[in-house]
């Protein structure tokens, strides 16, 4: 996913047209980049068992800025920076967001406990 797909996803979660968007583009920015660092700490590290790199954008990003996080869990960055972006003026809209990361979460964890498949062999013959 590229800077300007997340901003068109963004747009769609709540800004009326892009002249508004653009007067926030700071307070995106900095809710895209608190995201990635949560996405990358929290489920990327558990996913993966090892410590992602750093990783974020500033206000000269351009839209064809690659973001990097595993396509696993793009689709988590849109919520959680939207659930930031909404948190002062919108708690209601806000907490819609945070609660459709949260289950995205859990069914990318629950699907990757769900995957392991085990198969027992052998034994003891009686009789």
């Amino acid at each position: 996913m590229t800077f300007g797909d997340l901003k068109d996803k963004l747009r769609d979660m709540g800004f009326e047209e892009d002249a508004s968007m653009d007067e926030y583009k700071e307070l995106v920015i900095n809710a895209v980049n608190r995201s990635i660092e949560i996405i990358k700490n929290t489920v990327v590290s558990r996913l993966e068992g090892e410590d992602p790199a750093p990783f974020a954008l500033d206000l000269e990003s351009d839209d064809e800025t690659e973001i990097d996080l595993p396509a696993k869990v793009i689709m988590l960055l849109p919520l959680l920076s939207a659930y930031y972006i909404w948190l002062d003026d919108d708690e209601r809209k806000a907490v819609m967001y945070y609660n459709q990361y949260d289950d995205l979460c859990n069914q990318i964890f629950s699907e990757r406990l769900n995957g392991t498949k085990m198969t027992i062999t052998g034994g003891y013959r009686f009789g």
